[in-house]
């Protein structure tokens, strides 16, 4: 839908006209399709989780549930929940984030959905001091990267292995590429790398200050972690 990509492309406030516009047109062919209700209360949630507008995405992703699980439709039911896990993971609550991860992983076996479960658990170990973990767990993802291959998924990627290594206390110039890489992903492929750009620029500060290997403690970003 045109208000997501506004969303990963970092136009807000063109994103919350669109998803305005999709529930009037909704609205006025009589909104009598529950799944696509659904997917738009799905797709809205993490626009304002990016707005730091926690308790409308829950109540959003609220709607999709039920929605969907009157619907049976266990693979859509499994993404939204992927998506409050990433409301969770904002909020800081590691553990409860990761408890929804698996309920989701539990409901589907789509390569998509346990990818997407993978890659979020991989950054929740590296940010809660399971560094080593998250190492291990990203090596058996690897062949799932490969097979869902996409600008937004490579930059992800690129970006929790700059999170791991640098919480291993790794070679800062190679968390730094890894970094750049990531960032470049995103801007030659019209996404938002505004975070991302700060969060480098961040760690080559520290670098020119200590000239030595650290570990960065920094808020979650909204966007690193979303599938």
């Amino acid at each position: 839908m045109e208000g997501n990509a506004f969303r990963v492309s970092g136009s807000f406030q063109r994103a919350l006209e669109k998803f305005a516009m999709a529930r009037e047109i909704q609205g006025r062919s009589g909104g009598a399709d529950p799944d696509l209700t659904a997917r738009i209360d799905r797709l809205e949630s993490s626009l304002r989780r990016c707005l730091g507008q926690l308790d409308s995405a829950l109540a959003l992703l609220d709607r999709a549930e039920n929605l969907f699980d009157t619907l049976r439709s266990n693979q859509q039911l499994a993404l939204t929940m992927i998506n409050r896990s990433n409301v969770f993971f904002v909020q800081g609550d590691f553990d409860q984030a990761m408890a929804v991860l698996e309920r989701a992983q539990d409901l589907s076996q789509d390569p998509y959905v346990l990818l997407c479960v993978r890659h979020n658990s991989i950054d929740i170990l590296a940010r809660s001091g399971r560094p080593q973990e998250a190492a291990r767990l990203l090596e058996k993802t690897r062949s799932l990267y490969s097979d869902h291959v996409s600008p937004l998924l490579t930059s992800r990627r690129l970006w929790v292995e700059s999170v791991i290594l640098r919480k291993i206390g790794g070679d800062l110039d190679l968390v730094q590429e890894l970094m750049l890489k990531a960032t470049n992903q995103l801007v030659d492929h019209g996404y938002d790398s505004s975070v991302a750009a700060i969060e480098l620029a961040a760690l080559r500060e520290r670098e020119r200050r200590q000239r030595r290997p650290v570990s960065l403690e920094m808020n979650p970003s909204p966007e690193r972690q979303a599938l």
